[in-house]
């Protein structure tokens, strides 16, 4: 009797500092997320650096919060077995996302200082919207020449868009690795002259 007493009282210290520890944790990862979030404002006039932060706080939340949350729920139901291992699985492919697009706009923090930017010319022959129902929808990406240019960073409102730029050639402005658009504008085809 008193073997079996020892034995739930020691589960339950080992339950308590397990929920320590994912208390302390996740204070630390939200600690650690707003710093990024932080930096990503304070860096906000230099777009590699803030956009950088900004996927690094991202992946610091969403991946230790998925495997907390899976921690947390006891999966009884047949339907926590499924939704709880595809929240885990798609936070983990999104802070691997986040994490790799960090990276590429890191390789081209020399080409943004130095101001070394690709340019793409031409009239698009597709445009990607963010698909948001309840604000205004952004546009994501501009594809010039088979080349898939990130644009959802510059806040570009698709009304505002169909208005000046729609079936218009643009230039648009590019970093080389990351292909994320430093600026978009409409393009003004220089006719030959002899």
């Amino acid at each position: 009797m008193a073997n079996k007493k020892h034995k739930q009282a020691t589960n339950k210290n080992s339950k308590r500092k397990i929920t320590k520890f994912i208390l302390y944790a996740s204070i630390i990862v939200f600690l650690v997320s707003s710093l990024f979030l932080l930096l990503s404002i304070i860096f906000n006039e230099n777009l590699v650096m803030s956009e950088i932060f900004l996927l690094l706080a991202g992946a610091v939340f969403y991946l230790p919060s998925s495997l907390i949350v899976a921690y947390r729920y006891k999966m009884v139901k047949v339907i926590d077995k499924i939704v709880i291992p595809l929240f885990v699985v798609g936070a983990l492919f999104f802070s691997a996302k986040w994490v790799f697009s960090a990276a590429q706009l890191y390789l081209d923090k020399e080409a943004y200082d130095q101001r070394n930017f690709k340019i793409a010319k031409g009239i698009p022959s597709e445009i990607t919207y963010d698909g948001s129902k309840n604000v205004p929808d952004y546009i994501d990406t501009i594809t010039i020449d088979d080349t898939e240019i990130k644009v959802s960073h510059l806040y570009i409102v698709e009304k505002d868009f169909n208005k000046r730029l729609r079936n218009k050639p643009l230039k648009i402005k590019y970093l080389p690795i990351s292909k994320y658009a430093i600026s978009v504008e409409k393009y003004q085809w220089k006719k030959w002259s002899q």
